[in-house]
């Protein structure tokens, strides 16, 4: 079997597009395997550590 092998920006392209397509669609247990126990997220609001965002 052929497997085609993604660079980093299609990677990134890819696992961006899941995750907005979750969030629009308001599917919160999607968005949030996009997370890890340890992710760290930074914004106006602050910062959040793994998984308590949800």
């Amino acid at each position: 079997m052929i497997e085609k092998q993604l660079n980093s920006t299609e990677e990134t392209t890819n696992a961006l597009n899941r995750h907005l397509d979750a969030w629009r669609s308001g599917d919160i247990d999607k968005v949030m395997e996009d997370w890890s126990d340890d992710g760290v997220l930074i914004n106006s609001s602050g910062i959040v550590v793994g998984k308590s965002i949800n």
